[in-house]
């Protein structure tokens, strides 16, 4: 390669950078209505699904979404996902919508300290995810 190309390569891995930054800060304005959420484990047999039943649990506790059984009854469905309760826990959730799949929000949560040694992390992760999900939601009611 040489040195006229590189400034060319360069623009285009920060515009590339630039541009995933951007999409992941963007929280459609929907999530703000959303009531009625259906939670599921992207993975039944690993982490996620604990940590699925714990969000499931208590959701309603913080922000202003009841969880229902069923996909029919849900506004948005929240999938659980990547969750990890062991050395290093974190998990992601991804709220879409039930009838085409359109993502609203993608959002994880990464907890550390050296307190957690021990600890059970499932709904530590869960009261993460659920306080990202509502710090969203009043951002996308204020747009």
């Amino acid at each position: 390669m040489t040195s006229h190309h590189r400034p060319a390569l360069l623009a285009s891995l920060v515009l590339a950078i630039t541009a995933t930054v951007v999409a992941a800060d963007k929280i459609d304005p929907r999530l703000a209505t959303v009531r009625k959420a259906f939670v599921t484990a992207a993975d039944d047999l690993g982490d996620d699904r604990p940590v699925a039943v714990c969000v499931a649990d208590r959701l309603a506790r913080s922000t202003p979404i009841e969880t229902v059984k069923t996909i029919q009854e849900a506004d948005v469905v929240l999938t659980i996902q990547n969750a990890s309760v062991g050395k290093h826990p974190k998990a992601e959730i991804v709220a879409a919508l039930p009838a085409d799949g359109t993502k609203l929000r993608e959002g994880g949560s990464k907890t550390r300290g050296f307190n957690l040694v021990g600890r059970n992390m499932t709904c530590v992760i869960a009261d993460d995810l659920i306080s990202n999900l509502r710090d969203a939601m009043k951002k996308a009611r204020d747009k």
